[in-house]
């Protein structure tokens, strides 16, 4: 049922992207926005390949790469601080999956992340929600994302599923994204 439930999930949440991810944040599943989002960055396998060579297409590796997301993420230092706390409290939920912490030590590495800890303090609990604002050229969207899963899932598979879902944190995003639909 749950093979069958996600796809159905992304096909409905478009023309806004949503991805399926494992425990380890490799992608599973792309609805037709999320490629076309990636796409706005060069062509979707090749921005693949250059951010995660692994061919896991890991989602962390695709934001906090150079070659990915991160140059054109405008309040990159809220939300890669977000990202890395939200890594950090699920590498210590699962400290024995070593992809998991290996991911962490690489990301947390390349963003310098104990540094930045060391400057704020405690980090601040984490929000609710994650604002992403990408600007590509001259155009800004602003998003906010929600992860879901499977609280009470029977199989241990669909309960390491991660739902993330995108939405237009203001009208000009909405319209820019049912525009980019249209035009495939």
């Amino acid at each position: 049922m749950v093979q069958d439930a996600l796809p159905m999930n992304l096909k409905h949440h478009e023309p806004y992207p949503a991805i399926v991810a494992d425990r380890n944040w490799n992608l599973l599943m792309a609805n037709d926005a999320s490629l076309r989002l990636v796409g706005l960055l060069g062509e979707v396998e090749d921005v693949w390949q250059k951010v995660d060579p692994s061919g896991d297409k890991n989602v962390y590796r695709m934001t906090f790469s150079e070659h990915g997301m991160r140059p054109f993420i405008s309040n990159w230092d809220e939300m890669a601080m977000h990202m890395m706390q939200l890594l950090q409290r699920e590498l210590s939920a699962d400290p024995e999956n070593d992809y998991l912490a290996a991911l962490h030590k690489e990301i947390a590495a390349d963003f310098h992340y104990e540094d930045k800890i060391g400057l704020l303090g405690n980090p601040t609990p984490i929000a609710p929600i994650l604002p992403m604002h990408m600007t590509v050229g001259d155009v800004t969207l602003k998003t906010f994302s929600m992860i879901s899963s499977f609280g009470t899932a029977q199989d241990i598979t669909a309960e390491e599923i991660k739902v993330e879902t995108f939405f237009p944190a203001d009208a000009f995003t909405g319209v820019f994204f049912q525009r980019l639909a249209e035009n495939g």
